[in-house]
């Protein structure tokens, strides 16, 4: 991260020129309830030692061959999961009023949800589903049940929660989300339904922005990528849009399109999913940089690395949430990935979204070391 972006970050967030006063997003929708958990590999005097990476707990699988095993857990936290509720919570933290459509819990939200910040409005059609989240200090392996996740739809949600309250929800938002598309089956039914029953009737100019969020895509078919891809071309030629993905997801789901399947490099992945969907930009993240795809060229930031991880799970959603965060208060698409890293390398270290003030000293503490270079990985520095 180059340390005068950052200070430039910084100097507009003292100065009072990055908010979100007045600000809405209605974003949907998924919901779980997540348990944070680390496997621990045994005891000293010092107490549990946990497995440090998925490497090394999958070489201890591995050698048991055919042999039964268990493994003791150490959980870590109970909270809420999914990448709608875990975004919101970040948007909200910083500001912006957020209308939350998801699994969250019914005829009321879960008491989970309720620690979701006072900005979150939440509207629930179902029942939260429920994970597991193995932690590592090099990323997670995540365990769901998610038998709702297959049959929801677009009509399921608008007999439950009514179509004039959907169209409500809709109506002034300044930027729209869809999360999770990899997991929730009839997604892009669901995403169709917004367009089709609930754009016609919002407010002149509204949305400013659309935010995709597509998580592990790996099952999709190409031509349930074509199907998605066709409707974000339509939001594109309403408001700007934004298609995040994480580097495993970006490989992915290049895989998916035709790709070569043992293709290491995001930045190849990145070009060819950029060329695939008429977006406005793509970024493709890993936890050391990220890579931003724009009609005006490439541009590409480190992030704000950290060793180990107090909470690894979120940290993705809440780079998501930056991001629309800084295009909603104006700053350009450098800027929005400062605020981004920022919103992300805050929660991994305390395990909670920060507030703008924080998110300010966060990134004045960090700028110093701002200009350190970062470690080549799969096409991006």
């Amino acid at each position: 991260m180059r340390q005068e972006l950052v200070k430039q970050v910084v100097d507009k967030i003292g100065r009072g020129e990055v908010g979100a006063a007045g600000k809405s997003m209605t974003i949907g929708f998924d919901g779980f309830i997540d348990s944070i958990v680390r496997i621990v590999r045994e005891h000293s005097e010092s107490g549990a030692e946990h497995y440090r990476s998925k490497a090394s707990f999958g070489q201890s699988l591995t050698q048991l061959a055919t042999r039964n095993a268990s493994f003791e857990l150490t959980e870590v936290t109970t909270k809420i999961g999914g990448n709608m509720p875990i975004a919101a919570h970040a948007l909200a933290r910083l500001g912006v009023h957020v209308r939350c459509i998801g699994m969250l819990g019914c005829p009321v939200p879960d008491p989970h949800f309720a620690s979701m910040d006072g900005n979150c409005e939440l509207h629930s059609f179902a029942n939260p589903s429920h994970s597991m989240a193995l932690e590592f200090e090099d990323g997670k392996i995540l365990l769901a049940k998610s038998d709702l996740l297959r049959t929801i739809g677009w009509q399921e949600i608008a007999r439950t929660l009514g179509l004039s309250r959907l169209i409500d929800l809709y109506r002034d938002a300044d930027a729209i989300g869809f999360a999770n598309w990899g997991e929730i089956d009839r997604a892009t039914e669901i995403w169709e339904g917004v367009e089709r029953d609930i754009l016609p009737h919002m407010a002149i100019g509204a949305p400013r922005i659309a935010l995709f969020d597509l998580a592990d895509s790996s099952r999709r078919t190409a031509q349930e990528f074509r199907r998605l891809a066709a409707l974000v071309g339509r939001l594109t030629a309403r408001c700007e849009t934004v298609m995040c993905l994480n580097a495993n997801e970006a490989l992915a789901l290049n895989a998916v399109l035709g790709g070569d399947e043992h293709e290491s490099d995001v930045g190849t992945a990145g070009e060819a999913l950029f060329a695939a969907v008429d977006v406005h930009t793509l970024i493709v993240r890993h936890a050391r940089a990220a890579k931003a795809w724009t009609r005006n060229g490439v541009v590409e930031e480190d992030t704000f690395y950290v060793e180990r991880p107090r909470l690894s799970t979120g940290g993705g959603d809440n780079f998501n949430a930056g991001y629309c965060f800084a295009r909603l208060a104006g700053l350009d698409v450098e800027q929005g990935l400062v605020i981004a890293a920022g919103v992300a390398g805050f929660y991994v270290t305390e395990g909670d979204s920060p507030t703008l003030e924080q998110l300010g000293g966060f990134l004045m503490e960090r700028a110093p070391a701002a200009d350190m270079p970062a470690r080549q990985v799969g096409g991006m520095r």
